[in-house]
């Protein structure tokens, strides 16, 4: 059988000083023409410096130290940089995960596709600019021709990640690398861009090697998949056999982490611990510091990738010796119930606006409407998921109720006490009550000072214990949050991502707070590291009596831990209640539109025919007639352009003129 890519022993090396760390360890695999390998792993596991040794992209301190890159026949480990940059944009291309830093700033979206075109083919600049226009309509954009004309700062991440797939198409590349090329997208962008993948590979018989963590991408996307831990492949096999039969405690614990929609009690089943560095490989299985089945023979000898089934490959010694199965499906906390009929917190007909200026003497002449009249009631010990896509202004609301923005108009309502507009010094002591957790905790932590100091901080500051009870409340709030209290000492660099989120969540929690505000919270971790997040705010809620605002764009996240969901559109709440009810019979288009768009990590279900929304959400700024929705809305009608639908009142409420039955 003739491959397309083959890659056989591949080590791949980086130079740290003195010495050389193994970034990738000796992987093989191939792939065939019009066929898609999803390569999946935690960050630090040598996923993206594969896909950079295929392009010859490693660097200076980066180099291919053995084994063969075999591309179309020809051995690419072997070729000069000027034989490879001939290679680049023609026959292999790559989508990058961070659109805005893959493009000029400083050159128009038409220059930049123009250039790349006339470098691999022998068109004229004014048969490539048509060429150009073309490639960005075959990628949904719409006014290709005033989109040639703008800079990349101007257009949403959506539409940037379609011109780096209309440019990564434009030579028509027989392989095309896609590194994590929805992550950062909401899912409703992250579908429209599936889908475009899915229709181009078909139209062009392209290979794809998809790089994500994602696994509900690689479900609904890859035909095989390869499971890296630690620059090693760990498992591979076609993509139904990995989802059904998962053999390595790695690939079953990606898994066991992963929210799942139809989940029902329980707890995610978390991986311990974090992926070794490269300068500190454990001996044996590199993996059996975190694994539960791990044996005598695992700390001490390295296992091989040996076959288990028909072209199912592992690397481990249980699983070879077919050990017993582990479960493969996560589930749910189901929130806590409400317990009083007085709301904690009351928000009525919150807008929080932005102006607008322009001119010498900087008059407003517009606002941004961020959030534009939600009314909202959280009860005590509960937790309301808040989702929708970036810009409808989920957000803002946080940031309002804990008044770090100034609301416009309407009212909040903190135990019964309103605080829209008062003072700094008199929030000062509502605050020990009212907290939020940042979607970056590094950005939230003063990188100057040791952990110790950052949480003995709040005691002092608000004086919420005698000086001589500091030390111990702050091991007492490491305790909590499962971090050594050793880890006192360092600063917060040193730390992981999950483990600096953990350190933000053991700040918040110092206050004792009633209300905890969390703005993504989980977005930027790794699959395995979220559902050890998602547990420790479970078990914290329980243990402190908290309520939780859950402001995601994961909906598997909001299913998992919320009690009610409310979805958000352009600044407006247009569906809330319990989350079985929104999940399992949503009313409004929109709501029904991000569920289907959610991956599911199964590939039975990618069969299914998605309902793909169209176009980015409008300008808060200047937000359509009528039902804000209808623009994008597949069952608009002539009533939802020119009245806007109230919210309806009830249990599950649903501002929709025609709702869903």
């Amino acid at each position: 059988m003739t491959y397309l890519l083959e890659i056989d022993r591949l080590q791949t090396v980086f130079r740290t000083g003195k010495e050389e760390v193994i970034s990738v360890d000796e992987i093989s695999f191939k792939l065939k023409a019009g066929e898609t390998i999803g390569i999946v792993g935690e960050s630090g596991c040598g996923k993206s410096v594969t896909s950079l040794s295929v392009m010859g992209l490693l660097g200076q301190n980066g180099r291919i130290k053995q084994g063969e890159i075999h591309f179309d026949g020809s051995n690419l480990a072997a070729w000069s940089e000027s034989e490879l940059r001939r290679l680049r944009g023609k026959d292999i291309a790559m989508i990058f995960q961070e659109p805005m830093s893959s493009l000029n700033p400083v050159l128009t979206i038409g220059n930049q596709l123009v250039e790349m075109i006339r470098q691999h083919t022998s068109h004229s600049r004014k048969e490539a600019k048509a060429y150009a226009v073309q490639m960005l309509r075959k990628v949904g954009l719409p006014r290709a021709e005033d989109v040639m004309e703008v800079y990349p700062h101007t257009l949403s991440g959506g539409m940037r990640q379609r011109i780096m797939i209309a440019m990564a198409l434009s030579c028509k590349p027989k392989l095309l690398i896609a590194d994590e090329p929805t992550t950062a997208l909401d899912v409703t962008i992250q579908a429209q861009i599936l889908e475009l993948m899915k229709e181009l590979r078909e139209e062009s018989g392209a290979a794809i090697m998809l790089i994500t963590h994602d696994l509900g991408v690689v479900a609904e996307m890859a035909d095989k998949v390869v499971v890296m831990y630690a620059g090693q492949i760990v498992e591979e096999a076609d993509v139904f056999t990995l989802f059904r039969e998962p053999q390595h405690p790695y690939t079953k614990g990606l898994l066991n982490s992963i929210p799942r929609l139809e989940g029902e009690g329980g707890r995610l089943t978390a991986i311990p611990g974090t992926v070794p560095s490269l300068q500190r490989m454990p001996a044996g299985c590199r993996f059996h510091t975190r694994c539960t089945l791990a044996t005598e023979r695992c700390q001490q000898h390295q296992p091989d990738l040996q076959a288990v089934g028909v072209e199912h490959l592992v690397r481990c010694w249980v699983a070879q010796e077919q050990a017993a199965d582990q479960p493969t499906h996560s589930t749910s906390t189901g929130g806590r119930r409400m317990t009083t009929n007085t709301p904690l917190l009351q928000i009525d007909r919150l807008k929080t606006y932005y102006p607008i200026k322009k001119g010498v003497l900087s008059r407003t002449v517009g606002h941004v409407k961020a959030v534009d009249d939600v009314s909202l009631a959280i009860y005590e010990g509960e937790t309301v998921g808040l989702v929708g896509e970036s810009g409808c202004g989920k957000s803002t609301i946080g940031r309002s109720i804990v008044r770090l923005e100034d609301p416009f108009e309407g009212r909040i309502l903190f135990q019964n006490e309103d605080i829209t507009h008062i003072s700094q010094r008199e929030l000062k002591p509502i605050r020990t009550r009212l907290q939020i957790i940042f979607q970056d905790p590094y950005s939230s932590l003063n990188p100057r000072k040791r952990i110790n100091d950052i949480l003995a901080e709040p005691f002092i500051a608000h004086r919420l214990v005698d000086r001589q009870q500091v030390q111990g409340e702050v091991d007492r709030l490491l305790d909590l949050v499962g971090l050594p209290r050793a880890y006192k000492q360092r600063y917060p660099h040193e730390f992981s991502g999950g483990q600096r989120q953990r350190i933000g969540i053991a700040r918040v929690i110092s206050f004792q707070p009633k209300l905890v505000v969390c703005d993504e919270p989980v977005s930027a971790l790794d699959v395995s590291i979220q559902a050890q997040i998602l547990n420790l705010l479970a078990d914290l809620q329980k243990e402190l009596k908290l309520t939780y605002l859950f402001i995601a764009h994961g909906i598997g996240a909001v299913q998992y831990i919320s009690t009610r969901v409310a979805v958000m559109y352009l600044g407006k709440i247009v569906e809330i209640g319990r989350k079985e009810e929104v999940f399992q019979r949503p009313k409004h288009p929109y709501t029904q539109i991000l569920l289907n768009a959610y991956p599911a990590p199964d590939p039975t279900l990618r069969s299914n025919k998605r309902l793909i929304i169209q176009g980015d959400v409008p300008s808060p700024a200047n937000p359509p007639a009528g039902c804000r929705f209808h623009t994008r809305c597949p069952y608009v009608q002539q009533l939802c352009r020119h009245e806007e639908p109230p919210l309806t009142a009830g249990e599950h409420a649903v501002a929709c003129h025609f709702p869903i039955n």
